[in-house]
């Protein structure tokens, strides 16, 4: 389907009167049911990063990742005109609907009943969606500052939402876990390079490819190049810093919440340094990290026994 056809739907759509469910017990149920589902759909290589949270916060986080996902599956719209889809608009306007009690759909049920149990800001939300539209009107990011803003708003919006669902045991964890969220975000660009290539979705920054002298049709073929080296070496110097800063959130968290944390960085800071040791790899996604590798760490967390994180302070108080 071609954009002008699916604005058109989408804008015959709006002109009908969205129905509305009726808020009860039963529909929240469901709606959670539902977000797990979406969650285990797009995120289910790192669902054992949060198994060992207690129920009523591993629906939250549900919650919270169908919303991402939501996001994330806009990031493959187009807009020709430069202006935010029909689509984009539609489910802002269901989000804020949702938060003030009028809800399209269970799954929105189960977010704004998330929002409200765990006093989660609504602004990280919109965050999120303002992310997706970024893209959509633009396609292209120009400055490695232009994509830090987008890193925020995928990435370091959703990490500082989830942490009233993770548990935190001090205030003022924003902007560690806004770095935290941006480190992995940037993180799952680098791995997923190859694939985003592929559909012709380039997250690098365009300064960087020029810096770089990024060969991009070696790349589609699958060849190495000193400028795929070099590309990767600079993303990654870069990332390292956002974890240094980014795994000091360990120390706001409550012993589930940290637990949960300190996993999701092993995996993606393994992730990281595989990819920097070996650029090569990123010509193989499915190799980055291997399968040993992933089930060493999911062992590690099942049995609690995480251990320490190359990148969280070890001299801190709260550690």
């Amino acid at each position: 389907m071609n954009s002008q056809v699916f604005v058109n739907v989408f804008v015959t759509s709006m002109q009908e009167t969205r129905p509305r469910i009726e808020l009860n017990l039963a529909a929240i149920e469901t709606g959670y049911r539902n977000c797990r589902i979406a969650a285990n759909q797009y995120f289910k290589p790192y669902a054992w990063i949060a198994a060992n949270l207690p129920k009523s916060r591993r629906v939250g986080l549900d919650a919270l990742l169908c919303h991402l996902a939501k996001c994330i599956e806009m990031l493959d719209l187009e807009s020709s005109n430069e202006l935010p889809l029909d689509v984009w608009c539609e489910i802002r306007d269901d989000v804020g609907d949702a938060l003030a009690g009028q809800c399209t759909s269970t799954e929105l049920a189960a977010l704004a009943d998330t929002c409200q149990r765990f006093s989660v800001p609504k602004q990280y939300l919109f965050d999120m969606l303002d992310g997706a539209d970024y893209w959509i009107r633009f396609r292209q990011i120009n400055t490695f500052d232009e994509l830090e803003v987008l890193a925020y708003r995928i990435g370091g919006a959703m990490m500082t939402a989830t942490v009233p669902v993770l548990g935190f045991i001090q205030d003022d964890y924003e902007v560690a876990a806004c770095r935290l969220g941006k480190a992995v975000f940037l993180t799952q660009i680098l791995a997923n390079a190859f694939n985003d290539v592929r559909r012709n979705k380039v997250f690098f920054a365009q300064e960087d490819l020029q810096k770089t002298e990024w060969e991009i049709h070696r790349f589609k073929l699958k060849q190495t190049s000193k400028s795929l080296h070099d590309l990767v070496d600079l993303y990654a110097t870069r990332v390292t810093q956002l974890f240094e800063e980014g795994g000091q959130l360990v120390n706001y968290l409550d012993f589930d919440g940290k637990r949960t944390v300190k996993s999701l960085i092993s995996f993606h800071w393994n992730l990281l340094t595989n990819m920097q040791r070996n650029p090569d790899s990123l010509l193989k996604p499915n190799k980055i990290l291997s399968s040993r590798s992933r089930f060493l760490l999911k062992t590690r967390h099942m049995l609690g026994m995480e251990g320490n994180v190359p990148v969280i302070p070890q001299d801190t108080d709260h550690h």
